[in-house]
């Protein structure tokens, strides 16, 4: 008994418990955006000024769903 009351107050405050900082999906798509319209933007003034900006690295495929599920599950079964 001793052990059980603190189990399920823990359990209870970690669903009370919200990070208000943490970044919403909106939110990260927003600064994706933000980030390719700067780009853009210095690329357009690179032009204009006769820079030549140095190719950049071609951006890692994104991965596909049966990875990201194997992901979950190894993590799941680390916690145990």
């Amino acid at each position: 008994m001793l052990l059980v009351i603190p189990l399920i107050t823990a359990h209870f405050a970690s669903r009370l418990i919200v990070d208000d900082d943490a970044f919403e999906h909106v939110e990260q798509e927003e600064l994706k955006n933000d980030v390719r319209r700067m780009r853009a933007l210095l690329e357009e003034l690179a032009a204009r000024q006769g820079i030549v900006l140095p190719e950049l690295p071609p951006a890692p495929a994104p991965p596909d769903h049966a990875s990201l599920i194997r992901q979950r599950l190894r993590g799941r079964r680390n916690r145990r």
